[in-house]
């Protein structure tokens, strides 16, 4: 996994150096397998522009120090005027994904500009270097190392926004997308999709992406900065939700990894109380999977007699596993010794 740590390495040339602008640097080190690169970013600072005031331009595509980012390409300079350009560099040295008008004020306080917070948010979003997001009084940080006045292409940049003005919301990402966070799907689910507890109701600016229903108890994992159901919950939420998992074709990666990364405390933590079609389908998702010793603890949850459990489309029965009563049309025979199971 790359990694990047970022510094704004601001030199100011005084009266009587080459030419009205003094060149600066952006630097931005890269961690990976094959050692470090290192960008310098140019940023042209004067004290007087060519329209008699104080200027910063930022090249937005940084300048190649390895053979190894040959590739990166110059675009269009993006252009700060002085009565933004102490607003830029606050933001530089912060790096925020996301800039709420609170996060705005401090940087507005913290480069002593004679702006307003409109004032300031307005030349900001002219000038590129913030994006307006759906969530009212958020943008997302366009920094001068990206290609340009563009996003990251962040599918879920608007819920860091909502989540950076409401930290508490009940929301954590779930199902196939939680797969993908943890590394257990193969490939990005096509629509992201969260999980809310029961009563809270989703903004409008998060329509784009799909969510359901489900109260979990164990808290949210933290992956990059965003909140995401632990694998216990994830089995939990498949079984009491089924037809909200989008990825079921593809079981037969992600839900042995999911099994695996569990832990039989979590599983009861999670479980426990849950009705019993839900129990029955996590037992027989926990047996599908190989994990016996789960499977066995979800079984000394349920009622000694069990009544039937459909697991997929009731018209299309599948075949019967005796031991959890219940009609599997989902998933693919994972054949092992006794397992109990025949054709409906």
């Amino acid at each position: 996994m790359q990694s990047y740590d970022r510094k704004l390495a601001v030199r100011r040339r005084g009266d009587g150096q080459d030419g009205p602008f003094a060149p600066a640097f952006t630097t931005a080190t890269r961690s990976h397998a094959s050692g470090t690169s290192t960008w310098m970013t140019p940023v042209r600072i004067g004290r007087r522009g060519p329209v008699g005031r104080s200027s910063v331009v930022v090249n937005s595509a940084p300048i190649p120090y390895s053979d190894d980012v040959q590739d990166e390409q110059m675009t269009t300079p993006r252009r700060a005027t002085g009565s933004i350009a102490a607003l830029v560099e606050e933001l530089e040295l912060r790096q925020p994904t996301v800039v709420t008008a609170r996060l705005l004020a401090e940087v507005v306080d913290a480069s002593n500009t004679q702006l307003g917070l409109d004032a300031a948010a307005e030349r900001l979003v002219r000038n590129g270097w913030l994006l307006p997001l759906r969530t009212r009084h958020s943008w997302e940080f366009a920094p001068g190392a990206r290609a340009g006045r563009h996003g990251a292409d962040d599918e879920w940049i608007e819920l860091r926004a909502h989540l950076a003005q409401h930290p508490d919301a009940p929301v954590a990402i779930a199902f196939e997308s939680a797969a993908w966070h943890y590394g257990y799907a193969d490939h990005r689910p096509s629509r992201p999709v969260y999980a809310h507890r029961r009563g809270w109701r989703p903004p409008k600016a998060l329509d784009h992406l799909r969510s359901v229903t489900f109260d979990w108890r164990l808290a949210a994992g933290d992956r990059d900065g965003l909140p995401v159901l632990r694998p216990a919950s994830m089995l939990v939420a498949c079984a009491e939700r089924p037809e909200a998992e989008g990825d079921w074709a593809n079981a037969d990666t992600w839900l042995p990894e999911t099994m695996r990364a569990a832990t039989l405390v979590d599983i009861v933590d999670e479980a426990e109380n849950r009705n019993t079609a839900t129990l029955a389908r996590l037992g027989y998702l926990a047996e599908w999977s190989h994990r016996l010793d789960i499977a066995d603890a979800v079984a000394a949850l349920l009622p000694s007699r069990l009544s039937v459990t459909y697991f997929g489309p009731r018209g299309d029965r599948g075949r019967f596993v005796n031991r959890w009563r219940l009609y599997d049309a989902v998933l693919p025979r994972r054949p092992s010794p006794d397992d109990g199971e025949h054709p409906a």
